[in-house]
């Protein structure tokens, strides 16, 4: 297995975009499908209600999700 590039090759891409892609719409549907996949229910994520009283005002997506 290779050890990837040297340090300077990596530092040289600074500002460089790598791997970039289009957009996607992370809607509602989508964060509760990612929480049934990874069984992460937190009520941030998928209770509407009880999220709008957070400082957020709503639900948001899970980190690895975005």
């Amino acid at each position: 297995m290779g050890r990837g590039l040297p340090l300077a090759d990596y530092l040289a891409l600074t500002g460089e975009a790598l791997g970039s892609s289009g957009w996607i719409e992370v809607d509602q549907g989508r964060i509760d499908r990612f929480a049934e996949t990874t069984g992460d229910h937190q009520f941030i994520h998928v209770d509407p209600v009880a999220a709008k009283a957070t400082p957020f005002g709503t639900t948001i997506a899970h980190g690895y999700l975005t």
